[in-house]
C-alpha cells in the first residue's frame, strides 16, 4: 500500500493564508544580493507515489502548476485545461495510481488529471461551494474516494473519482487537514480532520459520522496530521498544531502525548512519516520558520536538520511562513529522499535531512517578462526581451544569437520598450526593480537608471508615438501608479494613483495603453482592479470608463492602429473578451456564442495591418492561442501542438503585467507576415500569420549566461 501522506494536503488557502499572502504581496522587493530570487512561494508539494522509478514531482508555485520528471532537475508548467479565475491552492495525488491528480482551487473548485497533468478538467460536480482549500485520495482499490474541505466548514465526498460531490459534514469551525487510511477493509475506513479551533475529529464510517478525540483551543490550528496510511499501522499517528508543537497517539486516537522534544519552533506546518516506519521510526515535521526536524524514535525526541536551508527576511516581516511541505520519497529506505517546500525554494536532501540543496529551478529567473521589437525591425531585424532576474538581452540578426545589456541596472526586469524613433536615437527603454526606469541611447550599449517617485518598480512602461517631439514615457507600476516623463524619460512624477482598492498588492494594475493618435488626442487608458479608466488630456486627469463589474479583472485593452478612424478597442479580462467601436462610449461581448470561444482572456494582440487584415490573436487560460480575421466576430485555434505540450503564450500567474502581451505582431506584418509570441523561458516565430510556429528561437539556457 501506497504512502497516503502523498495525498495529504493542509489548507494553505485558509482565509488567515489569503491575508498574508495579500500582504506579502505589499512589501517592497529586497536587493537581490539580500535575497533569493525569484521567491518560489512553494504552496503544495507532492511526490508521486512511483517516485523511485518515475523521478515524479508536481508543485503549486505562485499559483502555477508545474511538474518535474527527472528528480527536480527540469520543471514543466502544466496549463492544458487549467481554465480557473482564481487561485489553485493545493493538490493531491492517488497513492495508488499516480496519473491521478487532483487540485483545490478558491473559487474554480475542484480540477482533475488522469494522464499525469497533461490535460485537466473541472470535477466540481455537486459542490456547494467552490472555494476550496484541503483534499485528501483515499488510499482504495478502486481509486475513487476523495474528500474535500471548503471555507464555509463543509466537507465533501465523492465516490466516483470527482465525478460527483456530496456533501457529508457540517464542521463547527473551518477544516485545515484531512488525512486517513486505506479502505480495502470495510473495518478500515477511517478518516480524521483537524480544524482552525484545536480540534482533531475522526470518523469510523467513511465520513458519514463524526467523533472528537483531540481538541485543545490554546493550541491553535491543527496545521497537520502525519498518517502513513497502512491498516496496520492505524494506531499510530501524529498531530500538528499550530502553538504547541506535535502530539502523537499509539492507541488509534484513545490517548495523545505531547511529544515535542528538541523543536524550537512550535508551529509545525507538516509531517510526514517514513515509508518504513515499523521498522525505522523515523517521522519528518517542517515547521514556519525553523525548517525540518527529525525523529528516529517514533516521535520521542526531535532533531533540527537545516545545513543548507536558507530563508528570507521577507517571509519573516510578513508573518508568512518560510516552510510548508514536508515530503518523503516512497522509497525512502533506499533513497532517502526527502523535499521541503517553502517561501525562498524547494529544498531537497538524499541522506535523510544531514544536508540539504536547493532546487533553483522551480521558477526560473530566466522567465520572459516582456518582449520588444525594433519599429524598423523590417531592416535592423532588432529584439529585445526581459527576464524576470536574469537579465535583460538584445538581438540584431532576428533571434539567432543574444546579448546581455544593461548589466549595471541590477533588479527585476519587467519591461523593455523601444523609442518609436529608434533608426535616428537608438534609444530604449527597461523597467527595473527598486525604482528604477532604465534609459539607452546608443542601442542598449549603456544604460542610466533613472528614479521612479512611487511605490515599487514599475512594470509597464509606454512611450508616445510621438516621442521625438513630446518626449513622454508613462511607467505604470504593479500597485496602481501611472508615473510620466515630459523629458524623455529622465524625471517623472505621479499623474494616477489607484485609490478604489489602496491595499490590493502587486496585482492592482494590469494594463497600459496609449492611443496611436496620442499627439493629438493625449488619450491614454488604464486598467487597474476597480476597472479601466481613461485620460484625454495625456494624464492629467482621469475618468471611469468601466469598473471591474462590467469587465471583471486582470483587464488588458489594446488600441486598433486604426484609431483615429475606427474608434475601436479591444478589451481582453477574466470574463471575456470585448469590443467598443466608439471610443468606450459604449462596448459589447464578442467572446461566446458564435465566436467559438470564451473563458478568461490572458493575452490580446492586434494586427498593426488591422485596417485591412483584421487580425487579432488571444490566449485563453487553459484552451491555448486563438485567431480572428474579422475582427473578433470568430476565432480558430493556433498554435496547437504547443498547448497540447503545455506551452501557453502567457504570464505565468503571480507575476506583474508585463509592458507588452506574450505574443508582438512585427511591425512590418504586412508583408512579412511574421508574429513572436513567448511561454515561460521561450521564445517561438510564426512568418504565416500565426497558422504554424517554427522551433524555438530562444530557450532557457541560452539565457541567463
Amino acid at each position: 500500500m501506497k504512502q497516503p501522506s502523498i495525498a495529504r494536503t493542509r489548507f494553505w488557502g485558509s482565509p488567515l493564508f489569503v491575508a498574508l499572502a495579500l500582504l506579502v504581496a505589499t512589501l517592497p522587493c529586497l536587493p537581490r544580493a539580500f535575497a533569493h530570487a525569484p521567491h518560489d512561494l512553494i504552496r503544495s508539494l507532492a511526490i508521486s507515489p512511483a517516485f523511485a522509478t518515475d523521478k515524479t514531482i508536481y508543485g503549486v508555485v505562485r499559483g502555477n502548476v508545474i511538474k518535474s520528471t527527472n528528480n527536480g532537475s527540469t520543471w514543466q508548467r502544466l496549463v492544458r485545461g487549467l481554465d480557473n479565475k482564481s487561485d489553485i491552492q493545493l493538490l493531491a495525488i492517488d497513492p495508488r495510481m499516480p496519473n491521478i491528480i487532483y487540485l483545490s482551487t478558491f473559487g474554480d473548485g475542484i480540477y482533475k488529471s488522469e494522464d499525469s497533468g497533461a490535460i485537466w478538467h473541472n470535477a466540481s460536480k455537486g459542490l456547494a461551494s467552490l472555494n476550496i482549500g484541503s483534499l485528501y485520495v483515499v488510499p482504495t482499490s478502486t481509486h475513487a474516494v476523495v474528500f474535500a474541505a471548503d471555507k464555509q466548514k463543509s466537507l465533501y465526498r465523492t465516490l466516483d473519482a470527482g465525478k460527483t460531490w456530496v456533501k457529508v459534514y457540517d464542521n463547527p469551525a473551518a477544516i485545515t487537514t484531512i488525512n486517513g487510511f486505506g479502505w480495502d477493509l470495510l473495518e478500515n475506513r477511517q478518516v480524521f480532520i483537524g480544524d482552525s479551533v484545536g480540534t482533531v475529529s475522526r470518523s469510523n464510517d467513511g465520513g458519514l459520522t463524526w467523533q472528537k478525540i483531540f481538541t485543545n483551543p490554546n493550541c491553535g490550528t491543527i496545521s497537520s496530521i502525519g498518517i502513513l496510511g497502512k491498516p496496520l499501522m492505524k494506531g499510530r499517528f501524529f498531530i500538528g498544531t499550530s502553538k504547541c508543537g506535535i502530539f502523537r497517539t499509539t492507541n488509534g486516537g484513545q490517548t495523545f502525548q505531547e511529544t515535542s522534544k528538541g523543536i524550537d519552533d512550535l508551529n509545525i506546518s507538516s509531517i510526514a512519516m517514513s515509508p518504513d516506519f515499523r521498522n525505522d521510526a523515523t517521522v519528518f515535521a517542517s515547521s514556519w520558520s525553523k525548517a525540518a526536524y527529525v525523529s528516529v524514535n517514533a516521535g520521542l525526541a526531535w532533531k533540527r536538520i537545516d545545513s543548507g536551508i536558507t530563508t528570507d527576511p521577507q517571509a519573516k516581516a510578513a508573518g508568512f511562513p518560510d516552510f510548508r511541505d514536508i515530503t518523503i520519497s516512497e522509497n525512502f529506505k533506499v533513497d532517502k529522499t526527502v523535499f521541503l517546500a517553502g517561501f525562498n525554494g524547494l529544498f531537497k536532501t538524499t541522506n535523510g535531512g544531514a544536508q540539504w540543496s536547493e532546487i533553483t529551478n522551480t521558477l526560473p529567473g530566466t522567465l520572459i517578462q516582456s518582449f520588444a521589437i525594433s519599429p524598423a525591425y523590417s531592416n535592423d531585424k532588432t529584439l529585445a526581451l526581459t527576464t524576470y532576474v536574469d537579465g535583460i538581452y538584445k538581438s540584431a540578426n532576428n533571434g539567432a544569437t543574444w546579448q546581455s545589456i544593461a548589466k549595471n541596472l541590477a533588479g527585476r526586469n519587467e519591461g523593455v520598450v523601444f523609442s518609436p524613433a529608434y533608426p535616428k536615437d537608438n534609444t530604449l527603454f527597461a523597467s527595473i526593480g527598486n525604482n528604477i526606469v532604465g534609459k539607452s541611447t546608443d542601442g542598449g550599449q549603456t544604460w542610466v537608471g533613472y528614479t521612479v517617485p512611487s511605490r515599487a518598480g514599475p512594470s509597464i512602461l509606454a512611450v508616445s508615438p510621438a516621442f521625438s517631439k513630446d518626449l513622454t514615457v508613462f511607467a505604470a507600476t504593479r500597485f496602481g501608479h501611472v508615473n510620466r516623463s515630459t523629458t524623455a524619460g529622465t524625471s517623472y512624477e505621479t499623474v494616477y494613483t489607484e485609490t478604489d482598492f489602496p491595499n490590493c498588492g502587486d496585482t492592482c494594475l494590469s494594463s497600459l495603453a496609449v492611443s496611436p493618435n496620442f499627439a493629438n488626442d493625449r488619450q491614454l487608458l488604464v486598467a487597474t482592479k476597480s476597472g479601466l479608466h481613461g485620460s484625454y488630456d495625456g494624464g492629467n486627469t482621469w475618468v471611469s470608463k468601466g469598473t471591474n463589474l462590467v469587465f471583471g479583472q486582470q483587464i488588458k485593452v489594446a488600441f486598433s492602429p486604426n484609431y483615429l478612424e475606427d474608434k475601436s478597442l479591444f478589451i481582453a479580462s477574466n470574463t471575456g473578451l470585448f469590443r467598443s467601436n466608439n471610443g468606450l462610449q459604449t462596448w459589447q461581448k464578442i467572446s461566446g456564442g458564435a465566436s467559438g470561444i470564451d473563458g478568461y482572456f490572458e493575452e490580446l494582440a492586434v494586427s498593426p495591418n488591422f485596417k485591412n487584415d483584421a487580425t487579432l490573436l488571444v490566449t485563453v487560460r487553459g484552451k491555448g492561442a486563438f485567431r480572428s480575421t474579422d475582427g473578433g466576430r470568430r476565432f480558430h485555434q493556433v498554435a496547437i501542438g504547443l498547448f497540447n505540450n503545455n506551452h501557453s503564450f502567457s504570464l505565468w500567474t503571480g507575476f506583474p503585467a508585463a509592458s507588452s502581451s506574450s505574443i508582438i505582431f512585427s511591425p512590418s506584418y504586412a508583408t512579412d507576415h511574421t508574429i513572436f509570441a513567448t511561454s515561460s523561458s521561450r521564445l517561438y516565430r510564426s512568418q504565416d500569420g500565426g497558422s504554424t510556429w517554427g522551433k524555438t528561437i530562444v530557450s532557457y539556457n541560452q539565457l541567463g549566461k
